[in-house]
């Protein structure tokens, strides 16, 4: 209102001037008409104004949101930098992983052999060891016997009685016992499957 006032004061003031200029020109506006105006362009100007302001703000609001969207994308990229060389650290020591595996798979077959070739000796030192026992058994009868060299008995030799002939003839003593050695061979021989 206070607005109004001073608009008709002015714009009386405007009229006594424009009365002393416009004398000679044709067309006179009432004061009615130029209020009516001046206030349509008031109103105008208002809504620009505010529109004006409203564009402002929203500048303000669009410029922060690009400065803190600048913000997000610096530390994007410094994170996105931190997990690039993150990757290739992991990527370096899954390959120093890989080698290490290829190097222990490489040393487990060479294990692998060498239990292999090792058991296999032990398997030829048991049968080695049994065949030793059985000769060692054998000796040791022998010997807990104490018999002389001679005396085959008891070792799978037939004993041969000196009063057999062979074919129907007397032998003498070292035909027998010749003899006797040569059946008792034939039958050691045989028992053992030679």
């Amino acid at each position: 209102m206070a607005f109004g006032a001073s608009l008709q004061s002015n714009l009386s003031d405007h009229e006594s001037l424009d009365d002393s200029e416009n004398e000679g020109s044709d067309e006179e506006f009432s004061f009615d008409e130029l209020k009516q105006s001046y206030n349509m362009l008031f109103k105008e100007s208002f809504k620009i104004n505010e529109s004006n302001l409203k564009m402002a703000e929203n500048y303000n609001n669009s410029k922060k949101e690009l400065v803190t969207a600048k913000k997000q994308v610096e530390e994007l990229q410094v994170f996105l930098s931190n997990v690039t060389s993150e990757k290739e650290k992991l990527s370096k020591e899954v390959e120093s992983l890989q080698e290490k595996n290829r190097v222990l798979i490489e040393l487990n077959t060479a294990s692998d052999d060498k239990i292999n070739m090792l058991n296999t000796e032990i398997g030829n030192a048991n049968i080695l060891f049994e065949r030793l026992n059985i000769g060692s058994k054998t000796l040791d009868d022998i010997l807990s016997i104490q018999r002389p060299a001679s005396d085959k008995t008891g070792l799978r030799f037939c004993e041969v009685s000196p009063s057999k002939t062979l074919e129907g003839q007397e032998l003498s003593g070292e035909d027998q016992t010749h003899m006797g050695q040569e059946m008792g061979f034939a039958l050691s021989c045989c028992s053992y499957g030679y």
